[in-house]
């Protein structure tokens, strides 16, 4: 984070890893930082390149993606534990953003991890 950025847009940044699992949107973030919901999608872009819808499904799926490869969880409750909002929509973005389904991914995963040890 840029050091001259305000201290509310911290704040949003933060809430927005911290509530990861839970269904909120960025219109509670501004409203528990103070800011108005287009502004702090402005200055979020400014500061951050990228929107904080981006960052939320990012987060979302970097949290996702280690479940599905660190766990033996069912895609159904990664997909839930992530604030996906059911196993279809969970399984399509991964498939969009890894090419590949999440069941492939962990199998890789593990093929790749036998082989290293």
């Amino acid at each position: 984070m840029p050091p001259d950025a305000p201290d509310w847009l911290r704040r949003a940044r933060a809430l927005i890893y911290d509530q990861i699992g839970q269904n909120f949107g960025i219109t509670e973030v501004a409203r528990e930082v103070g800011v108005h919901p287009s502004h702090l999608a402005r200055v979020f872009r400014q500061y951050l390149n990228e929107s904080p819808g981006e960052l939320l499904r990012r987060v979302r799926m970097d949290r996702a993606t280690r479940e599905v490869v660190l766990t033996n969880l069912p895609l159904k409750e990664i997909a839930k534990r992530a604030g996906f909002s059911d196993q279809a929509h969970f399984c399509r973005e991964f498939r969009r953003i890894h090419g590949i389904a999440p069941l492939e991914y962990r199998h890789l995963s593990e093929r790749q991890r036998k082989i290293a040890v």
